[in-house]
């Protein structure tokens, strides 16, 4: 006789957690109530406990966190800090506050978890240091509004005429010529002739970004 083989869990573990009894189905799936061996009890879906995707009540997640929210990280590195000593806890998150020396000699407090997720490397130095960076880039990118790197001969990947600022389109039948001027795009014509495309192009080269290429 055909059918599903019904699967009966109670008396097996998983984990932590041991198999009670089965209970009342929610939206046609199968539940059965398990208990932990910290005691305490949870509802459990069959497909979670036959893949092992839960193998305790939460208990054993919460440990692993704060075995890591309690090592000892003395003199161990995260980025340009280096864990000096607990200096106590945050209550709201009930773990530990690492006092940390930057590279740059300043103390900082950090939170564990910040730190060994390397959510926090420094004492605030390094933005500091990326946004000057990023500042000087600019300023040597940028000549009078103008992004210099834009205006070089280099093609993209899904370029199809072989020469910058002209593609075919598609829509019209026709081939588009454009430029880039002071972070803008300019639209230079559509032509039925790829080679006035391309001429039209050369010509808004010499007007716009010659001047900057020169400098």
């Amino acid at each position: 006789m055909g059918g599903k083989r019904i699967t009966n869990l109670v008396g097996q573990e998983f984990g932590r957690l041991k198999v009670k009894k089965e209970v009342e189905k929610r939206n046609g799936k199968r539940y059965f109530l398990c208990e932990c061996k910290c005691g305490k009890s949870k509802i459990i879906q069959l497909n979670s406990l036959r893949h092992r995707n839960v193998k305790s009540c939460g208990c054993l997640i919460g440990e692993k966190a704060t075995q890591t929210h309690t090592k000892d990280l003395a003199g161990k590195r995260f980025g340009r800090l280096v864990a000096v000593e607990i200096i106590g806890k945050d209550n709201k998150k009930n773990i530990n506050i690492w006092r940390c020396r930057c590279d740059c000699e300043t103390l900082i407090d950090v939170r564990v978890d910040r730190l060994t997720s390397l959510e926090t490397q420094s004492c605030g130095c390094l933005k500091k240091e990326q946004d000057e960076t990023n500042l000087l880039r600019k300023d040597r990118d940028y000549v009078d509004g103008q992004n210099i790197y834009l205006i070089n001969d280099t093609l993209y990947k899904n370029n199809t005429s072989g020469v910058r600022g002209v593609s075919f389109d598609k829509k019209s039948g026709k081939w588009r010529a454009y430029i880039r001027v002071k972070n803008k795009q300019t639209e230079l014509g559509l032509f039925a002739d790829k080679q006035d495309a391309i001429k039209a192009r050369l010509q808004a080269e010499e007007k716009y970004h010659k001047p900057y290429k020169n400098r």
